[in-house]
């Protein structure tokens, strides 16, 4: 993995972090700059590269409140840039947003099987966060990481034994300090995630690099690996879409900054939104499983659809 970071002969590195909240940096202040993503890439550029990260570039696509189930339709957009960019390091952190995945784990380990088959052969991270309720998924998750023997980092097991220290015992750091919120840590919290990840490839730096075993059986299963994200601006399945009314664009959507950016960025923009008829959405496709993305809003005036895939 770490070949990736030792580079001297001037080639592009690129080092990605897909994730929800936690990596898009919500309780760090200000996000953008005291993120873990952003530490941990930093870290990385003054340990491990020769020129302080001068070839090493820099993605993060965190959204908020967004799973896997999502993420692995972000990819090809958010992460490799519609195909212009190939990561050859990507962090992915979804262990505490995936609770309400129906395929309890599937997806996530579709996911991952989806950034390893890219033909530059990244190296995968496992990356589980915590809740203030020393919860996450690691349970579900770990398993996929002990099949494919991909690192993980486990940032509860890092910290929630020092949420119990007992009075006058001594802690590396409490809840109080660690949590911005609930959900989310705090700058502390970041960097104590940035400090657990730089761990881990401190350890894999002096390991002796092997081949990784791609030709396991899945643990779960690899049924959504070749998700392909189909809108108005690329339509990889060559489906037959007749709009009907649905011919305007939506744009109060969710907006993210992404890699160093100070501005917003909305998700999704290549939508279809419903003007004025009652003509329906229709779509031709061959395909062994469709995923809709569709809008959650809180208004009384967003409307309710009705979808049939083969009439039913």
């Amino acid at each position: 993995m770490t070949r990736y970071l030792h580079r001297r002969d001037g080639k592009p590195t690129t080092i990605a972090f897909l994730g929800g909240s936690i990596t898009q940096g919500a309780g760090a202040v200000p996000s953008q700059e005291m993120c873990y993503a952003r530490k941990t890439y930093e870290a990385i550029c003054e340990r491990y590269t020769p020129d302080h990260g001068a070839h090493v570039r820099y993605i993060k696509a965190g959204v908020g409140g967004t799973p896997c189930q999502l993420g692995i339709i972000r990819y090809d957009r958010d992460i490799t840039r519609d195909g212009a960019v190939q990561p050859d390091l990507i962090i992915v952190e979804f262990a505490v947003n995936d609770e309400a995945d129906e395929t309890k784990g599937l997806m996530h380990e579709s996911l991952i099987q989806k950034i390893w088959s890219a033909p530059n052969e990244p190296a995968v991270v496992m990356l589980f966060s915590v809740f203030a309720n020393d919860w996450n998924l690691k349970d579900r998750l770990a398993p996929i990481g002990w099949r494919h023997e991909l690192p993980m980092v486990n940032v509860l097991d890092a910290v929630s034994p020092q949420f119990r220290v007992g009075v006058g015992e001594r802690s590396v750091i409490t809840r109080r300090q660690y949590f911005y919120d609930v959900f989310h840590p705090s700058n502390s919290g970041h960097r104590i995630m940035r400090d657990c990840l730089m761990y881990m490839l401190d350890r894999l730096d002096k390991q002796q690099e092997g081949p990784a075993p791609k030709e396991l059986a899945p643990y779960y299963g690899f049924d959504f690996a070749e998700t392909k994200l189909l809108d108005r601006s690329v339509n990889p399945f060559d489906a037959v879409i007749d709009p009907g009314c649905f011919t305007e664009t939506d744009t109060d959507l969710q907006s993210v900054p992404f890699d160093f950016e100070d501005v917003n960025t909305p998700e999704f923009p290549h939508n279809w939104k419903k003007g004025a008829g009652d003509n329906p959405f229709t779509m031709d496709i061959t395909c062994r499983s469709i995923q809709l993305v569709f809008k959650d809003s809180g208004s009384k005036e967003f409307g309710a659809a009705v979808v049939t895939v083969d009439g039913k």
